[in-house]
């Protein structure tokens, strides 16, 4: 096995840890905060050696194979996650639905062929990475605020005290939305920014 595959693999292997840590602290009410963000952080810190190791490989970023696209964007919305469990303590128990999406996607990536594509020449332009790095945020707000719902729907059909940890119904109600107003926000000016490429590219 190869240094990108070993690396990525060890990341998947990091993420998967992160999140059954994350859902067995949600069933048995357990603290592993520390536990799951290291996790996470050593995943992120692997996948993106593997992620540069491929762009170097191939002398094109993470943007054309089904296999390169879903690869970064497990990236991306796992450090989004990340950022958000750590300065956002009250987000920490929605771990326990943000993962199962992270590993829906791992699961698709690898029934993906992770042969190279050719980069077109369309694609060499500062306008690639600035689209693709709004959408990033954009999946990454929408995301953080679907685990929010998750966890206000779930006490709605059980009890408001599920995930005693976490603030009341009203509160997790605003935060979830301040996620989507900012996913909002950043899908408009990708959209705005994917307008100027194309203008750029095609006319």
């Amino acid at each position: 096995m190869d240094n990108e595959s070993l690396a990525l693999w060890s990341a998947l292997l990091a993420y998967t840890g992160a999140g059954c840590l994350a859902i067995f602290s949600a069933v048995f009410r357990k603290r592993s905060e520390r536990w799951v963000l290291g996790l996470l952080a050593t995943g992120l810190t692997l996948h993106t050696l593997a992620i540069a190791l491929r762009w170097e490989r191939l002398g094109h970023g993470p943007f054309l194979t089904m296999f390169e696209i879903l690869s970064s964007n497990i990236w991306s919305l796992t450090l989004i996650f990340a950022l958000a469990y750590w300065r956002f303590p009250p987000v920490r128990p929605i771990a326990a639905f943000i993962m199962p999406v992270i590993f829906m996607m791992m699961g698709w990536m690898l029934l993906t062929s992770p042969g190279g594509g050719h980069l077109p020449p369309t694609y060499d332009t500062i306008w690639l990475y600035i689209h693709i790095g709004l959408g990033k945020v954009f999946l990454g707000s929408v995301l953080i605020s679907l685990g929010i719902a998750a966890v206000i729907l779930l006490r709605t059909w059980t009890t408001e005290t599920a995930f005693p940890g976490m603030p009341a119904n009203g509160s997790l109600e605003e935060l979830a939305y301040r996620f989507m107003t900012i996913g909002f926000i950043f899908d408009s000016l990708m959209l705005v920014s994917g307008a100027i490429w194309a203008q750029d590219a095609w006319g």
